[in-house]
C-alpha cells in the first residue's frame, strides 16, 4: 500500500513537472515571436529621422532629406555605427523595449525611436 502511494506521488510530481515545463515552453515561444533585435526600421518620434538596420550589418539613416549609409555591429547593448566616408565608428548604448528603441548619445541622453510597421520588410 505504501508502494502504491509512492508511485502515485511520483506520477503526480512528474505530471506537475511536465506541466511547468510546458508553461515555460509556451512563454518562450510567445516571447520568441517578438523581434527584440535592432534589425528593422525605426522612426524618431518628434522629427523625420529614420534608422534602418538590415540583417546583413548595413543600414541607412534618413535625416532632413539626407540619406547616410553605414555598416554596424552590435555587441550586447552597444551598437557601433560606421557611416560611409568616416573612419571612426560612433558607439552608442541602446535598449529595446517592445517597439521602442532608445539610443543614448555621447551625453547619455536617450533618443527614442518607434519601430515602423514596415519593419517586417527590412532584410
Amino acid at each position: 500500500m505504501l508502494a502504491n502511494r509512492n508511485i502515485k506521488l511520483i506520477i503526480y510530481l512528474s505530471a506537475v513537472l511536465v506541466l511547468i515545463l510546458v508553461i515555460i515552453g509556451i512563454i518562450f515561444i510567445v516571447n520568441g515571436k517578438y523581434d527584440n533585435s535592432i534589425v528593422g526600421e525605426w522612426k524618431y518620434i518628434e522629427k523625420d529621422y529614420i534608422y534602418t538596420f538590415k540583417k546583413d550589418g548595413t543600414g541607412k539613416y534618413y535625416a532632413l532629406g539626407t540619406v547616410m549609409t553605414f555598416t554596424y555591429e552590435v555587441e550586447k547593448n552597444e551598437v557601433s555605427i560606421l557611416y560611409k566616408g568616416e573612419e571612426i565608428p560612433k558607439k552608442c548604448k541602446f535598449s529595446i523595449q517592445k517597439d521602442t528603441l532608445t539610443i543614448d548619445d555621447d551625453l547619455g541622453k536617450g533618443t527614442v525611436y518607434k519601430r515602423s510597421k514596415s519593419s517586417k520588410k527590412v532584410g
